[in-house]
């Protein structure tokens, strides 16, 4: 059958196709945010599905299905696909605009899926309020949690003020949450059901961690070839904590990272010339961050000295956007929490931050429960990010905002009474330094890979990365680790012990006596 030529009338078939594909998409779109679909006869349920999984699924074998079965969408995927290759290539060559289609195509998209297959909730009890507060906000227009807690025995993840209780979170990815929950309640889904409420708590995070590895990827293709990568964005996907934390549930990290990215895409898009609205973007950017999570502080004030430094007289746009962006945030903390630190206010006090500064900085780089080398060891490679070859590819200024970024961080959560972040998989304190870790080693490893002994390095590397990830999230009791045999919060020196580390706990609880 001769192709039909651009702007030909499409046949029945393309048309039954494409009226297929709305139908399966809507219905995949409920499945995903409204946590599952039910089947009902007569009032009682036939069939259920409540893995939002399931509802991406759908949505992605609705273009399947219209992709087998009509001849005109066949060609214009063809043609789209050479035209999304060529706009990587002329993107990665320093050229072109950003190729937002095969990033969210290729990448956001695979990535969400997977991030979404093992069907369960990795967050704690530090998320339960972010979740709780997006539903009263979206529902009620309140950020009270009195519908929640009822009781005087309150969780340690809330606290009272007045008549009323409030998250003891910062409310950046509460934001984040609302049009999720707002769409799922619309929609009828069960969300004041605690496990449903877990599972679109899931699919929320899993959405903003695979944007984040969609940013890293537009942002490593102006810094090496189209080959390395991708190999790290699969490394930054399943090898670092963006998968075991930043996916697994609603922590304020994931959001951080994807703050940071994209200001980082930013800076590399225009070359460190960046113009007065790309400026007031990144302010307002960094301003949403810091309202996620205070110690996002140090990344804003990296980038101003580096605005200062490179663009004085552009720096007024990066505060203006900071002010915009945390000023409403700072409000609420007022008004609500009587304090600018807002829910952090107990955080202010000195004596949170006067923990063993050198065992915590120990801890966060080489212990077996949290050792940022022991579960990336790829990282350690950014010891090189100061070598010419990174200083070409990155540029002196943001090579130095970002090791500033990552040194003041670690310093500062190493001072933390408990740097260890309570229940969790490996250093996830410093889930959001990922992305400029990223950044800082991609130019080494495409160096190292240009001979085999180095590429092989590299590669497995990569692969432990990749190990020791997958056994945090696949590993359904893997969380059981710090109560068994005794809880690590109360016992802190089981985050030392090599022979007990978390990552084995699927082999070592079977030899328990």
């Amino acid at each position: 059958m001769r192709a039909a030529p651009e702007g030909e009338s499409r046949s029945w078939r393309d048309h039954v196709a494409l009226a297929l594909q709305i139908v399966l998409t809507a219905v995949g779109v409920h499945m995903l945010l409204a946590v599952g679909f039910v089947v009902r006869w007569h009032g009682r349920p036939l069939a259920a599905w409540r893995h939002p999984y399931v509802g991406l699924l759908v949505i992605l074998a609705a273009a399947g299905l219209r992709w087998l079965s009509s001849p005109a969408f066949r060609r214009w995927t063809a043609r789209n696909l050479r035209l999304d290759a060529a706009g990587l290539r002329q993107f990665a060559s320093g050229q072109g605009r950003i190729p937002w289609r095969p990033a969210i195509l290729w990448v956001f998209l695979g990535a969400w899926l997977a991030y979404l297959a093992n069907d369960r909730c990795h967050g704690s009890g530090d998320t339960v309020p972010t979740m709780w507060t997006a539903y009263t906000l979206a529902h009620d227009g309140t950020l009270a949690l009195d519908r929640f807690v009822t009781n005087d025995s309150l969780p340690y993840f809330v606290s009272r003020i007045g008549e009323h209780t409030y998250t003891a979170y910062n409310l950046g990815a509460v934001i984040l949450a609302v049009p999720f929950v707002w769409a799922a309640d619309q929609m009828g889904g069960d969300v004041l059901v605690f496990d449903h409420l877990r599972r679109l708590e899931k699919a929320i995070a899993a959405f903003y961690a695979a944007a984040a590895v969609a940013v890293v990827f537009l942002v490593l293709l102006r810094l090496v070839a189209l080959r390395t990568a991708a190999l790290l964005t699969v490394f930054y996907a399943f090898g670092s904590e963006n998968w075991a934390v930043s996916s697994q549930g609603l922590w304020q990290h994931g959001p951080v990272a994807l703050c940071a990215a994209l200001v980082m895409l930013v800076e590399v898009y225009y070359r460190g010339c960046v113009p007065t609205g790309a400026i007031l973007l990144q302010g307002l950017l960094l301003g949403f961050g810091v309202a996620c999570r205070p110690t996002a502080a140090l990344l804003a004030l990296a980038w101003v000295v580096l605005r200062l430094v490179r663009q004085p007289t552009r720096t007024p746009a990066l505060i203006l956007g900071l002010c915009l962006s945390y000023l409403p945030f700072l409000w609420v903390h007022w008004t609500v929490w009587g304090s600018i630190l807002g829910p952090y206010r107990n955080f202010g006090t000195a004596d949170v931050w006067r923990g063993d500064l050198l065992g915590g900085l120990a801890g966060h780089l080489v212990s077996p429960a949290r050792g940022l080398l022991v579960y990336q060891p790829l990282f350690a490679l950014v010891a090189l990010s100061f070598a010419p070859l990174v200083w070409r590819r990155l540029g002196p200024g943001t090579t130095a905002a970002l090791g500033a970024w990552i040194v003041g961080h670690l310093l500062l959560v190493s001072s933390f009474v408990m740097w260890w972040g309570g229940y969790c998989w490996g250093p996830r304190l410093l889930t959001e330094l990922a992305p400029a870790f990223v950044l800082l080693v991609a130019p080494t490893c495409e160096h190292l890979a240009r001979r085999r002994t180095g590429r092989v390095a590299v590669h497995l590397l990569i692969a432990w990365c990749i190990l020791l990830q997958g056994a945090g999230v696949l590993d359904r009791e893997a969380g059981r680790w710090h109560v068994d045999p005794v809880n690590v919060d109360q016992a802190p020196q089981r985050l030392w012990q090599w022979h007990d580390p978390p990552f084995l706990y699927a082999w070592t609880r079977s030899h328990r006596p």
